[in-house]
């Protein structure tokens, strides 16, 4: 009878005759794992945690080798994890070659609990955190990034770099800094560097942060003059989006005097005849920058007033905003929101009086003698201001109350109080104590702007409070003196 081999020898008479399929296979490189043999000597070794590695990572390009420790990779990484779970193969993972310049770090922030992050090899790492869902490490690498684009010069070219290698994350974030700091960005070299369709992108977009429109024509007389013969037929395009309707009138005078603009002679003419010509520049603008000519940008800063007195009212649950670009205030109470029209210098400049309004009258005693042989008399009449014909298209925001119900703003649910404290904390809005009317107010009101919460309740004070001052520091919030409502009542206590 003949005695069985094992499963070992087995595979070995397989192996030995040829007649193991996977010998001669053809490698499949979308197939995560495989079953090569490799050299351990071109594994990457770590004297302190190699002996615990049960797995090998190979990328497809280079054949570059990584141990790894499966159970620690799959914890941190939900890429790892569902591709352990369900291929529970012994051969080597693949993975595509673009990760290979941040692994090592990776595998070092897995296993040590943090890494070196610096501006030499962030993008790699946050590319291979990104792609093998490593959150905390993502999270790292977006935080030094965005401290990186703090600077203007470094936000161009992050937000530059960043689009051919489908970065929207830091394009994002690096395009956003460059809204918030436009002033700045656009002295430095790298806006010089950028093509027109890149500076269009940035000037025609509501969020760009500048105080006055004046600097929009700057960075466009900039970019120009960095390559006047090769960019002149793109400059005018860029002007358009000056949007003129928001301009002051001695900034007008100032736009005359730069030089580079008579390499743009169509524009010139507009800003010589300014404001008589904005009939003629709407005929050469296209409909959304027609819109755009006279429609204040977004602020990136707003002044806030809570509450307050009314006459014959009391207290007030109200709310007024002020807007710095559109120089106007909006008033939101439980009825809704009342907003006002722009203020626009040029209108005042189409209303000028006509000199030529006159009328030829003949006095009531012509023809007696008296007045035998005398022309009719000249009388001028009262100068009288015309009304201009806006033309079609433009931005307007008339004055007009919108109803609550046309609106899903909560400010109009603040209880109606005076005298309390008020703080800015991020991006909420915190009302400490206050006065109702009849009895101080020990709570506190939260708004969170970011997420447009409403006005919700958080813990309250343990003294009512009110004329209360309100302070931010070190991550508390804290209430200083104020009045309790009683006789003696002012307090010389603070709470946080």
């Amino acid at each position: 009878m003949r005695r069985p081999t094992s499963d070992v020898r087995q595979r070995e008479t397989r192996r030995l005759f040829g007649s193991d399929n996977s010998v001669g296979r053809r490698r499949n490189s979308s197939v995560p794992f495989s079953n090569p043999r490799h050299d351990k000597s071109r594994y990457s070794q770590d004297s302190e945690t190699d002996f615990l590695c049960d797995r090998a990572v190979e990328f497809m390009d280079s054949g570059d080798i990584y141990s790894i420790v499966a159970v620690e990779l799959a914890e941190h990484s939900a890429y790892f994890e569902r591709l352990l779970r369900y291929h529970r193969g012994r051969g080597c993972i693949r993975l595509p070659e673009f990760l290979n310049a941040g692994f090592s770090a990776l595998i070092e922030y897995i296993r040590r609990g943090s890494t070196t992050v610096d501006q030499g090899n962030v993008y790699e790492i946050f590319i291979a955190a990104d792609y093998l869902l490593v959150p905390k490490l993502k999270e790292q690498c977006s935080a030094y990034i965005k401290e990186l684009s703090n600077d203007p010069s470094t936000a161009i070219n992050l937000w530059v770099a960043g689009r051919p290698l489908h970065w929207p994350e830091i394009g994002e974030m690096a395009f956003q800094k460059i809204l918030e700091n436009f002033e700045n960005a656009y002295l430095s070299p790298e806006f010089e560097q950028l093509d027109s369709t890149d500076v269009e992108t940035i000037l025609m977009d509501d969020s760009l942060n500048c105080k006055s429109e004046m600097a929009v024509f700057d960075a466009v007389m900039k970019w120009l003059a960095h390559d006047p013969e090769n960019r002149t037929a793109d400059a005018l395009s860029l002007l358009w989006n000056v949007r003129l309707g928001m301009i002051r009138t001695a900034e007008v005078e100032k736009m005359k005097q730069n030089e580079q603009l008579k390499l743009v002679p169509e524009y010139m003419n507009i800003i010589n005849e300014w404001p008589w010509s904005i009939y003629d520049l709407m005929s050469k603008l296209t409909e959304v920058q027609k819109l755009k000519l006279a429609k204040p940008r977004f602020p990136h800063q707003v002044l806030c007033v809570f509450g307050g007195w009314c006459d014959g009212e009391g207290p007030r649950a109200a709310a007024q905003i002020f807007n710095p670009r559109a120089n106007t205030w909006t008033l939101w109470t439980e009825r809704g929101c009342q907003t006002q029209s722009p203020v626009y210098e040029w209108l005042d400049q189409l209303s000028l009086p006509d000199s030529n309004n006159k009328m030829d009258v003949t006095p009531a005693n012509a023809g007696t003698e008296t007045n035998t042989g005398k022309n009719p008399v000249e009388v001028p009449q009262p100068e009288a201001k015309l009304t201009p014909t806006l033309p079609a298209g433009l931005y307007t925001c008339p004055q007009r109350l919108i109803n609550a119900t046309e609106t899903n703003c909560l400010i109009g649910e603040i209880p109606r109080r005076v005298y309390a404290g008020c703080v800015l904390v991020g991006n909420r809005v915190y009302l400490v104590g206050g006065f109702d009317g009849t009895n101080a107010l020990k709570s506190t009101l939260c708004y969170d702007f970011e997420v447009d919460s409403g006005w919700y309740e958080i813990s309250c004070m343990y003294e009512k409070r009110y004329y209360v001052s309100v302070a931010y520091a070190s991550r508390y919030i804290y209430a200083l003196g104020g009045h309790n409502g009683e006789n003696q009542g002012r307090l010389d206590t603070a709470e946080r």
